[in-house]
């Protein structure tokens, strides 16, 4: 089976890793099988995720270790310091990364020592704090320079008006050139549209003692090995959905592996993600949409919802120029006649589905009774993202508003250089159409030119 590996850097990384593998294993049953053996090593008695959770600060790692799933790892799985990042992407790239990147690397090494056929490593952080983009960013290159493997991340864009970071804009800039660069897809969850998307969800998410699998599922050992209490939300946690907007980002996740770990009707696994998802190698965006958040009668219904700016978790904006699309789906009840029939009768009052093509993963397998469907797609709309990031940066640094703090451990070119990586990409988005239209006159004139040759000979 092909293994993939998960990296969860800062706290918001690790809380978003730890809602992802209370979700991974209600999915998986007792008995140790191929399919679980994507995301656990289990040549040994206790089933270990295949995880590294970094954090310079330890309360979350803590945390975890108090939690129902800290059985799932060792103590050589963790790596954190005696101090935090202080919020700065310099400090958590430059100087924690230089502390602890061989560290890492050796714990990377281990992981890959119980894998027979690593395929992937994800990775979880949030853009706006000094760890998660830091330290996050600096290792995510160490993976791509090292391993050479394919690499997806989940990162969090912090929240517009209510951003506990005021210096969130520079560490946003900073830590998305290092993924745009880095890794082999982006794929960035809005810390605005998911709260929005959890507030407006009449589906709650079941507790795990409440999932049903198939057969009995690993959480059921867990429960039974935990003996302490769950710990308690913040007051903060109080006020947002975080626990539902964590949920729908591991909902997402773990449907981009689904029928690669359960098998299907027509499988995708993580490498065919980047394959056609990503037809320019430097706009590697992917936006996500994940339905039902709310109740619907049939597949049109559910269908209809993935499609809806509502369901939207990346941004605000309606899709404009697509170019390539997945959609995920998971359900014992759908199969690809189903789909076919269910998107011609979508297409016939929908311009936009009409003008899509779309390549579909779908599997059976999975928590008993979820039906659910997650959809990227790579297009223009890609943009927007990028354009609240730099338009942030930009205000503050025209200023030059808190930027002594990040001088202390790089060189403002560095800073120049990092967001000329991020308008690069915004334009070459904001630019597709052109772009496209270009490749199909070079790709004409190429035509042309080859039939005059032939013509010739």
């Amino acid at each position: 089976m092909r293994e993939i590996i998960t990296c969860q850097f800062g706290q918001c990384g690790n809380q978003l890793g730890q809602a992802f593998w209370r979700q991974i294993v209600t999915e998986h049953g007792l008995l140790p099988t191929d399919s679980s053996s994507t995301f656990f090593d289990e040549t040994t008695q206790q089933s270990r995720a295949r995880a590294i959770l970094v954090d310079m600060e330890p309360g979350v790692l803590n945390v975890i270790r108090a939690s129902e799933t800290a059985p799932l790892f060792t103590d050589q799985q963790f790596m954190s310091g005696d101090d935090g990042s202080g919020n700065n992407f310099g400090e958590g790239y430059f100087r924690h990364g230089g502390e602890q990147t061989e560290k890492f690397v050796q714990i990377m090494q281990n992981q890959l020592e119980k894998c027979d056929s690593p395929q992937a490593v994800q990775t979880f952080q949030s853009l706006g704090g000094g760890t998660g983009s830091g330290l996050g960013s600096r290792l995510i290159e160490e993976i791509r320079d090292r391993f050479k493997f394919s690499i997806i991340s989940a990162c969090v864009i912090p929240s517009r008006d209510t951003s506990d970071v005021i210096t969130s804009p520079y560490n946003s800039v900073c830590s998305m050139a290092s993924l745009l660069e880095s890794s082999d897809v982006v794929l960035p969850f809005d810390n605005d549209r998911m709260f929005q998307a959890a507030q407006v969800q009449t589906i709650k998410p079941k507790s795990l003692a409440e999932l049903k699998p198939s057969n009995m599922s690993m959480y059921d050992i867990l429960l039974k090995q935990f003996k302490g209490e769950q710990p308690q939300n913040s007051k903060n946690a109080q006020k947002k959905p975080f626990t539902e907007a964590n949920k729908l980002v591991a909902l997402s996740m773990s449907s981009l592996s689904a029928s690669m770990r359960f098998g299907g009707e027509i499988n995708i696994d993580l490498n065919d993600i980047a394959t056609n998802l990503i037809p320019f190698k430097d706009l590697n965006i992917c936006l996500v949409n994940y339905s039902p958040l709310s109740e619907a009668q049939n597949l049109t219904g559910k269908l209809k919802q993935l499609f809806s700016i509502n369901n939207n978790l990346s941004t605000t904006q309606t899709d404009q120029l697509t170019l390539a699309n997945i959609i995920f789906s998971r359900s014992k009840d759908v199969d690809l006649g189903l789909m076919s029939q269910t998107f011609d009768s979508l297409a016939k009052n929908d311009k936009f589905i009409k003008e899509q093509q779309f390549k579909i993963g779908i599997t059976t397998g999975g928590v008993e009774n979820l039906t659910d469907f997650c959809w990227l797609r790579n297009g223009e709309t890609c943009a927007s993202t990028l354009d609240y990031i730099f338009k942030n940066y930009s205000q503050l640094k025209s200023k030059r508003m808190y930027l002594h703090h990040y001088l202390k451990f790089m060189e403002e070119s560095e800073l120049d250089r990092r967001s000329d990586v991020i308008n690069k990409v915004l334009q070459g988005y904001k630019g597709m159409q052109q772009r496209i239209n270009g490749d199909e006159v070079i790709e004409e004139e190429q035509q042309l030119k080859e039939s005059v040759k032939a013509a010739l000979v």
